[in-house]
């Protein structure tokens, strides 16, 4: 049987929130520029601040690499965003590059580097959640 997928319950705090910062970013991929400076604002006095001009350069590089981003809208993470977290991780050095690495080596000084993925025990809670999410569409009108 295959394992559910994984989703943000399964992660830690530290991981929701790359994740998160990362879903902000690409949703806002026109308008990187301001969100990265609003983030920069947002986390001023927040110990990730001083990963975020790192972070941010993964992001690009990450997006230039595959062409573009597929994100998710639900609990459950997409096939970018698990690579997103296999890149930080710095698991796969053909995947990252220069600015993952310094990025992997500042998560790490701050205690925030995220877990390989496959690692990452998966309970299948955010897959439920939005399967149930999904069935009260069809069956509402």
């Amino acid at each position: 049987m295959e394992p559910p997928p994984l989703g943000f319950t399964d992660l830690t705090q530290d991981e929701a929130l790359l994740i998160t910062i990362f879903r902000g970013w690409a949703r806002d991929a026109l308008e990187t520029t301001e969100f990265e400076d609003a983030t920069r604002d947002l986390f001023q006095n927040d110990r990730i601040r001083p990963a975020l001009d790192d972070l941010f350069q993964v992001f690009h590089n990450f997006r230039e690499r595959r062409g573009g981003i597929e994100i998710s809208e639900e609990g459950v993470l997409s096939a970018a965003e698990l690579q997103l977290l296999t890149v930080l991780d710095d698991s796969e050095d053909g995947l990252a590059d220069c600015a993952a690495h310094a990025c992997c080596s500042r998560l790490t000084e701050l205690a925030m580097r995220p877990r390989r993925t496959s690692t990452i025990p998966r309970s299948g809670q955010d897959d439920l959640e939005a399967k149930i999410a999904r069935s009260y569409r069809w069956a509402l009108p």
